[in-house]
């Protein structure tokens, strides 16, 4: 069967990793760039370590910055935000034709701009370092770089994801736009508030926020990870995008060693808001007189040991709203990650002859950045596994349940001796909130864990590690031929056997069902516990059923090995009129289209 034919086709991101790739270093060139952001908002400075400088990787910029993956958008400011800063027209002249140089030696060696509120280009320096630091994240967990969404896949596409400081002027919100590829952060002013860091009636750059720009950019690596995610099937689809955005931010407050030690000192714990509370700026200064921050991770713990005992459920449908429902996921992931930093950090507690979670209680100095170390590790272990699983995901329809599946499946890859029980609270953590699993008998590992298909075991060799041609660093194709090569492998193991084809969740195509679409073919190159290097393929496939008024898809994520084995497929199935039904009866009560767009997610609420 040809790749040409009707019955198979090439979705419009898959040729994207031979378009997208982050820079290369060159002989001589740093490793990183030290670069100074707020290490959290603006609205921290009561903390002892309010800025940092972050170590992101190195690349050569244009002014702007302009780099590889990321554009800071620059030119003149808005009118609105140009009459709030009293700004001279000389002096927005000046901005406007002069974009941010990092290469400028006195820049380059300083780390960049100091942080500052007064300064706009300091707002584009922040939003590219954290952008390169988070997605230095999700390169690190996944095993490759990821690309961007379809709107990258244009030929007249630079394919960067353009950051855009100003975009929203007198707006108290930010938005991933998926049609042009902007990140979108909004300005505003604060309204009355009793805190001590921030001003009523003051400006606030909500690209100043790590949370915010982190928050933004997930959606952006989300959208471009899986073609269907913003398909809305079910009310769990928009919650997970809200509820994984906040798990990336959030993490990303404990890989910060400096925060974390603060905590630690004054709390005998990380149990601490400075940690687990999201976008405190934003939050006060769009809040009202109460203030307070934007989301916290998880309600207060009695004890460094035990979980809070009320938790937020999920009930049926209930809650509904994105942020609400997404909040229950955050909570259940961090629930486990505070319980397992009390196992790990209980032997020097232990040596030292105090509790955990205490506060008064005098740390001895040494233990102090022994436990910073343990947080910080445990933190990059728990966001690792957190992006991972998304490779062990169906293609669509993600319910909250599967994506637990999805990360006990990934970390059992890698890490077969769960020593520490990071597993096991995350199942109690997710069962204590009533999450829903579909087919599954218990909960032990096993059970929740994705089976490799019985009845198919033959191996894909034209796919198998030895027959692929790469690039030097051995995790893209060496070129459009190469790409399209794999694709005819495995349009030809799959297509050609209609049990095969079944086993993955599609159908031949005919009067009710479209082509089947071989949206991604990723090479992978893992690290597990033992330090070996783990090669596979992940795929993913889709399928549309025709009749019917609604958009209705089907499709697997494929798994190989590393000799061309399928290890799982992951399948949502396309002929599934049970949940074909569900999904029609959620739009209907939602009153949406099939599509998700963030920027309606965020309208009404951030």
């Amino acid at each position: 069967m040809a790749i040409t034919d009707t019955d198979f086709e090439l979705g419009e991101r898959f040729m994207l990793p031979l378009r997208q790739h982050p820079y290369v270093r060159k002989t001589g060139d740093p490793v990183k760039r030290p670069l100074w952001v707020y290490a959290l908002d603006p609205a921290a400075t009561g903390l002892q370590y309010s800025k940092s400088r972050l170590e992101v990787p190195y690349e050569s910029l244009k002014p702007g910055p302009v780099g590889a993956m990321f554009e800071v958008e620059h030119g003149p400011l808005p009118a609105w935000l140009l009459a709030e800063m009293d700004w001279t027209e000389q002096r927005a002249a000046e901005f406007a034709e002069k974009p941010l140089n990092l290469n400028r030696i006195e820049l380059a060696i300083d780390g960049g701009i100091r942080p500052t509120t007064g300064n706009p280009m300091f707002v584009g320096q922040m939003a590219y370092a954290v952008c390169q630091r988070v997605y230095s994240s999700f390169a690190t967990a996944l095993g490759r770089h990821p690309t961007w969404g379809p709107w990258s896949s244009s030929a007249d596409s630079p394919g960067r994801l353009k950051l855009r400081p100003f975009a929203l002027p007198n707006t108290a919100n930010a938005e991933y736009d998926p049609e042009s590829g902007h990140l979108n952060f909004g300005v505003f002013q604060a309204n009355p508030t009793q805190s001590p860091y921030v001003l009523p009636g003051g400006l606030i750059f909500l690209a100043l926020s790590q949370d915010i720009i982190a928050h933004e950019l997930t959606h952006a690596l989300l959208d471009g990870m899986r073609s269907q995610f913003m398909l809305d099937t079910h009310v769990d689809v928009a919650a997970f995008h809200e509820g994984f955005a906040d798990i990336v931010a959030l993490l990303h407050h404990f890989l910060q060693p400096d925060l974390v030690s603060v905590a630690i000192e004054e709390h005998s714990g990380i149990n601490a808001d400075s940690l687990l509370e999201m976008a405190r700026q934003f939050g006060e200064g769009g809040n009202g007189p109460g203030g307070g921050a934007l989301r916290r991770a998880i309600e207060r713990m009695t004890s460094g040991n035990d979980p809070p005992e009320e938790v937020q459920r999920c009930r049926g449908s209930m809650p509904s709203e994105c942020h609400d429902r997404g909040s229950i996921l955050v909570s259940a992931v961090f629930e486990a990650f505070l319980l397992v930093f009390a196992r790990r950090a209980k032997p020097y507690f232990d040596l030292a002859n105090l509790s955990p979670g205490v506060r008064g209680q005098r740390l001895p100095k040494e233990l102090v950045p022994m436990l910073t170390d343990e947080c910080t590790r445990l933190a990059q272990h728990f966001l690792n596994i957190c992006i991972r699983a998304i490779d062990y995901c169906p293609p669509m329809d993600l319910r909250f349940g599967e994506y637990l599946r999805a990360i006990v499946t990934a970390d059992r890859e890698l890490v077969p001796d769960d020593r520490f029980g990071y597993r096991e609270l995350l199942i109690r953590a997710f069962r204590r909130r009533n999450i829903d699993f579909e087919h599954v008998t218990d909960l032990s590992e096993e059970t929740l864990a994705w089976q490799r298909p019985e009845n198919l075991t033959e191996q894909i060799t034209e796919l198998s590690r030895s027959h692929l041609r790469l690039d030097d660093k051995g995790n893209v194709a060496i070129n459009e031929a190469e790409m399209r090569r794999q694709a005819r492998a495995f349009e030809a193991f799959f297509l050609a056997n209609e049990q095969r084809l079944r086993l993955i969740g599609l159908r031949r195509s005919g009067a009710d069902y479209g082509p089947v679409v071989l949206e991604t073919l990723r090479v992978l190159s893992r690290r597990d516990d033992t330090g070996r290097i783990v090669h596979g393929i992940v795929a993913e496939v889709t399928q549309a059923r025709r009749r019917g008024s609604t958009p209705f898809a089907g499709g697997a994520t494929v798994i190989l090995n590393e000799d061309g084995s399928v290890r799982f497929t992951i399948r949502k199935r396309v002929d599934d009129l049970r949940r074909k039904a569900r999904q029609a009866l959620h739009l209907r009560e939602q009153g949406r289209t099939a599509k998700l767009s963030i920027k309606h997610l965020h309208a009404g609420r951030f």
